[in-house]
């Protein structure tokens, strides 16, 4: 099946597109939004008129959208999340997944190395789709998430917005505890912005942990996207206190109305500490890095 292009993509098209899919179990992608105008205002804010032209390959039959595959990329790591592929065609879903990956190959031209995929449970035609590719599943995470509506506020707590003194001690954790994740500790660094904040505890100079948060008081949504504390500091109410902060800065600072965070399904301890702060299970995602050296 030939791919016939629309240059400059249609950012409308598109994102209608995605959050149309996006809304099914059987096709949603983490992490791409399930509302149009936000998934537009990402492509619009995240991507210049090239980059999404570089970074998008678009299927069209008989004028009309049935596959998209995009990349959002990190060119300083060579690394980026895969958006897609989706596809409203079960019948040849595999034949134009590959074309749109081989398109999309050709339009990175060898600049990214590393693709992380983030799927439903029940997404299985993107699953086996990566294991062609031999893709590794790195794990399966819940999506869980909070309301402002059920938010019991709790005023104590240390939080401050990082400043440049312990960008290496953030850099340090964070890599460490979280060693392939799709954002290291310095791109966390380049992210942050009006509502891309990295909150810190510090106790005598030292830092205690760490919450990276991402909001949006437009959409009123937002992500708790990395919580960590430092091996010394565990077992004494940090983790709590982070996670009550970052909720107090969504709820009550940037009055946005849920916030969703990601936990491994095994990882017990850290569910029971966000259910007590009313998160609940929304999704299981399927996550896959697929590295190409």
């Amino acid at each position: 099946m030939s791919i016939i292009y629309q240059q400059p993509v249609d950012v409308g098209a598109l994102a209608a597109f995605i959050a149309e899919l996006n809304t099914d179990k059987q096709h949603h992608v983490g992490y791409c939004g399930e509302k149009a105008s936000e998934i537009a205002n990402t492509l619009t804010t995240n991507f210049s008129d090239d980059d999404l032209d570089r970074s998008f390959a678009v299927a069209y039959k008989d004028g009309k959208m049935i596959g998209a595959l995009g990349f959002d990329v990190d060119t300083e790591e060579a690394e980026a999340e895969i958006w897609g592929p989706f596809i409203n065609r079960q019948e040849d879903w595999l034949q134009i997944a590959e074309n749109l990956w081989d398109t999309s190959m050709s339009k990175l031209n060898g600049s990214v190395h590393t693709f992380y995929g983030f799927y439903h449970e029940e997404n299985q035609s993107a699953q086996k789709w990566m294991k062609k590719l031999n893709a590794e599943q790195k794990g399966t995470h819940a999506i869980l998430k909070a309301e402002r509506s059920s938010f019991v506020h709790k005023p104590k707590h240390r939080l401050q917005e990082i400043t440049a003194d312990y960008y290496a001690d953030f850099i340090n954790l964070h890599d460490t505890v979280f060693p392939d994740t799709y954002y290291n500790g310095e791109a966390v660094i380049r992210r942050l912005g009006d509502e891309h904040k990295l909150f810190i505890i510090i106790e005598e100079k030292r830092m205690l942990g760490y919450v990276y948060v991402e909001g949006s008081s437009e959409f009123k949504e937002g992500n708790i996207e990395y919580i960590a504390v430092s091996q010394d500091a565990r077992k004494k109410g940090i983790g709590t206190e982070l996670l009550h902060g970052a909720l107090h800065y969504f709820f009550h600072k940037l009055q946005i109305d849920k916030t969703y965070i990601c936990v491994h399904i095994n990882n017990e301890k850290a569910i029971k500490l966000y259910r007590k702060a009313g998160f609940r299970e929304v999704s299981i995602l399927n996550n896959y890095i697929l590295r190409l050296l």
